[in-house]
């Protein structure tokens, strides 16, 4: 029977209360003999699940890189077909121009001329911009590591911050 690393643990507990409830009787050192070599089973088959635990952590991680270098590979690809296209329909806009043609190609796969408008900033336009057409936004980032630095030497936590601590799980070496 497979048992989970939570009802190894129950059980370790469940022991550890049974022991400590036996008296010195030649009985009930008996039971407690059989008792401790019970614990020893449990703790070995904690042992293995842990470490079944950490084989899965491993594997993930690994998988994780591995879906990373793929996602990198894909944006490079990506990329690629990108300015492949963008090359694509800079030679067609040149061609059509050249032929003076606003729409070319067969029905269902054709195609126009298309153009759209977007404004572009000159250098210097914060400066020479009508205020008119500016939005102002600002954006206040907080110095994390200055604060932990603060509170490491002074034992002080600054107003208006709270400091968490998360525990996580590391693999040994």
């Amino acid at each position: 029977m497979k048992r989970s690393l939570y009802d190894i643990d129950k059980d370790l507990f469940a022991i550890v209360e049974q022991i400590e409830r036996l008296g010195d009787s030649g009985e009930d050192e008996r039971e407690k003999d059989k008792l401790y070599q019970q614990l020893m089973d449990f703790r070995m088959e904690f042992q293995q699940k842990i470490g079944q635990w950490a084989k899965m952590k491993r594997y993930n991680l690994a998988m994780v890189e591995a879906l990373e270098k793929e996602i990198a590979r894909l944006n490079r690809s990506k990329t690629s077909i990108k300015n492949s296209m963008e090359r694509f329909d800079n030679m067609a806009i040149q061609l059509m121009e050249q032929h003076q043609l606003t729409k070319a190609g067969i029905p269902g796969y054709g195609l126009r001329i298309a153009t759209t408008t977007s404004v572009v900033p000159d250098v210097g336009w914060e400066e020479t911009l009508d205020p008119q057409f500016k939005k102002i936004d600002q954006l206040v980032k907080i110095k994390k590591n200055d604060i932990k630095a603060w509170v490491k030497d002074t034992g002080e936590i600054p107003i208006g911050v709270d400091i968490r601590q998360r525990k996580y799980i590391a693999l040994l070496k």
